[in-house]
C-alpha cells in the first residue's frame, strides 16, 4: 500500500471514529501533538493540542451534544510531501438532535506522517464553508461550547 493510500485511510478513519463515538480509536489516529486550525463564521482558532485535548474538543463540540453525527466524504485527494502526505477532503457533516439536524459543508486538510510505522495526523485544518438545515440548532450548540 502506498504512503498516500495509508494517509487517506487515516483521514477516512478520523470520520468513522467520530460517527461511531470510538474515542480511543480517534486518539490513536492523532500524533501526540497536533497543529489544529479551525475556521468558521464565528471564529478562527489555531493552536497546538495533545491528542487527548483534540479528542475532548471533538467530543464536547461535535459529537456528544448530538444524538448522532454522519460524515459523508464528497472528495478525497492526497499529495505526498517530503515528510508526509497532505490529504484533503470535502465533507458534509450532519449533526442530529432528536428530529432536528444541521449539516456543515467544508474542507479538511490533514497532514499525515509515518510515526514509527503508523500513519498519524499531525496537522488538522478545517474550514466550515456552508451551514444548511436547522441553523438555530447549530447556534444553540455553539453557545454551549467549552473550547
Amino acid at each position: 500500500m502506498t504512503d498516500s493510500k495509508k494517509a487517506e485511510n487515516t483521514a477516512v478513519s478520523f470520520y468513522e471514529a467520530i460517527d461511531t463515538r470510538n474515542w480511543r480509536f480517534f486518539e490513536s489516529l492523532l500524533a501526540d501533538k497536533v497543529n489544529v486550525i479551525m475556521k468558521s463564521p464565528e471564529r478562527e482558532k489555531s493552536v497546538v493540542m495533545t491528542n487527548v485535548e483534540v479528542s475532548r474538543m471533538w467530543q464536547d463540540q461535535f459529537a456528544m451534544v448530538y444524538d448522532k453525527t454522519d460524515h459523508v466524504i464528497k472528495n478525497l485527494e492526497s499529495v505526498p510531501e517530503d515528510d508526509g502526505v497532505i490529504v484533503k477532503t470535502d465533507i458534509d457533516s450532519t449533526h442530529y438532535l432528536g428530529d432536528e439536524h444541521w449539516t456543515g459543508i467544508g474542507t479538511y486538510i490533514f497532514t499525515v506522517k509515518d510515526i514509527d510505522g503508523i500513519y498519524k495526523i499531525t496537522g488538522l485544518n478545517y474550514t466550515l464553508q456552508i451551514v444548511e438545515g436547522d441553523v438555530a440548532l447549530r447556534d444553540r450548540m455553539v453557545a454551549k461550547r467549552k473550547y
